[in-house]
């Protein structure tokens, strides 16, 4: 499920995607939407796990383009709506759609000025820097590989060993087959094309 989130947040290419998008979000971040009992099944226990995932979610600062100001989680701070309140959001004219390219005034965090004052910690984030490459949301691999432990997902040894006893086969006694095709043959490499490489038994 969580890599539904994080196709969402890349605007992944694929059908249900765009369609996530222009039906369910239009134009809002899927951390800001509600759950409702009308939604699909599938829908709502992608936005029920929601809390279990958001901190593993880090956005690395492309263009900005898609990186959403209050939700996204871009700044030292943390996703900014924990701290700021929506109220003083729509005060200052900005919305919940708001990008973080529009709060960067000549490479500054334009922030209104009583904002410093209410909330000082927001002296502490530093100005993105905005480059032409497209913003990319990402998963940390410590952190997923963390998260997967945490929920017994990740393959390891023992969990294998449970898994043979439970089909009844050795897997540490399966030997591995590598085929070579025509198009991975490598120049000068001792193997032609079609060649196999087997293990040597013990």
């Amino acid at each position: 499920m969580s890599s539904h989130i994080w196709g969402i947040l890349v605007h992944k290419q694929s059908l249900w995607v765009k369609w996530i998008h222009t039906y369910k979000l239009d134009g809002r971040s899927i951390w800001d939407v509600s759950n409702k009992a009308t939604d699909s099944f599938s829908w709502r226990k992608v936005l029920s796990i929601r809390p279990l995932v958001r901190s593993y979610f880090i956005t690395k600062i492309g263009d900005s383009l898609i990186t959403n100001a209050w939700f996204d989680n871009w700044s030292c701070m943390g996703p900014l709506y924990a701290l700021i309140s929506r109220r003083d959001i729509c005060r200052a004219g900005f919305s919940d759609r708001s990008l973080v390219v529009d709060l960067v005034d000549h490479n500054t965090l334009g922030w209104p000025p009583d904002w410093l004052q209410k909330y000082p910690s927001l002296g502490d984030i530093n100005c993105p820097v905005i480059n032409d490459s497209h913003d990319s949301t990402s998963i940390p691999r410590h952190a997923f590989m963390l998260w997967l432990a945490i929920k017994k997902k990740l393959k390891t040894q023992d969990r294998l060993h449970e898994w043979e006893k439970q089909v009844g086969v050795q897997l540490g006694h399966v030997s591995p087959v590598l085929t070579l095709s025509t198009h991975s043959a490598v120049p000068g490499s001792p193997l032609e094309p079609g060649e196999t490489l087997s293990p040597i038994s013990p």
